[in-house]
């Protein structure tokens, strides 16, 4: 079915979004792998895509039951904050286009615990940590990974992801400088030393007594991922529970395509998958499910 709005839609009590811009075969094989697996309702959002997307999804429900609408191009965090402001479920699963469901092993987990009293979200955790080199800011040394959940698939209770949402809170990414955390115009002074060839490797620690703690680690700088400032307020601010595997472990039932669309862009990006695994993905589609290309 195709739909105008997201608060069309009845009242589900689970519901899987997928967004996709501009990756239909990618896509697809996320939207069948999940209804063959997941067994829950199939919303998929198309993000102002040029490859033909929308007609290419709009042929596919001759054959497959999944509800399907059109929203403007935005960042990926302000997306997600409209969709859960207006979505007419409650439990609402996040699939990234770019993953395959391979069982339904993580969906039996996160049922055991999604209505729980006390619980905002079930899945995997995507744990902190120092960034690695090919994550950190360009130029900038000593970035820390702030956890969250695993937002490739994740699965939150919409009430409560809306009480973040009236405290002013987002799925928008950010990057908070922590070299004098009371104020991030002197941070951002002090984090500039990076630039300057002989001082980038320093780490300074006499700074630590201004920087704010996290984890027990003094970063000059912190990462909030996708979705971790949602996380972080639902967990420790409200004290609800997150129930959740290491996100180093979503092989054994989540295959993630990291990046695959991005490295067709462009052969040089190397933080991806390989471009093979496009042909697989391919393949897939055509021997597993049955899909014409």
């Amino acid at each position: 079915m195709i739909i105008n709005k997201i608060d069309e839609m009845p009242l589900l009590n689970k519901l899987g979004i997928m967004i996709n811009v501009g990756t239909k075969y990618v896509t697809t094989l996320a939207l069948l792998s999940a209804i063959k697996f997941a067994k829950i309702p199939i919303l998929v959002i198309d993000c102002e895509s040029r490859d033909g997307s929308f007609d290419h999804f709009t042929d596919l429900q001759k054959t497959t039951d999944f509800y399907l609408m059109k929203m403007p191009l935005n960042k990926h965090g302000i997306t997600l904050d409209s969709v859960f402001k207006d979505v007419n479920a409650d439990y609402v699963y996040l699939i990234d286009s770019d993953t395959e469901m391979i069982n339904s092993d993580i969906i039996n987990f996160i049922d055991k615990y999604i209505e729980r009293n006390n619980v905002f979200g079930a899945g995997f955790v995507h744990e902190a940590g120092w960034l690695k080199d090919e994550s950190l800011i360009r130029g900038f040394k000593f970035g820390y990974y702030y956890e969250r959940m695993w937002v490739p698939f994740t699965c939150l209770n919409v009430s409560k992801v809306r009480e973040a949402l009236v405290a002013k809170r987002s799925f928008l990414n950010k990057n908070i400088l922590n070299d004098f955390y009371p104020l991030q115009l002197i941070s951002k002074a002090l984090i500039a030393r990076n630039l300057i060839p002989g001082l980038k490797n320093l780490k300074l620690s006499l700074l630590n007594f201004f920087k704010k703690p996290v984890n027990g680690q003094y970063p000059s700088y912190v990462v909030y991922d996708t979705g971790a400032d949602i996380y972080d307020f639902l967990k420790f601010d409200k004290e609800y529970d997150f129930i959740g595997i290491p996100a180093k472990y979503h092989e054994d039932s989540i295959l993630h395509f990291h990046g695959i669309t991005r490295r067709i862009l462009d052969p040089k990006d190397k933080n991806t998958h390989e471009l093979s695994d496009y042909d697989l993905i391919l393949q897939k589609l055509q021997t597993v499910y049955n899909i014409e290309l």
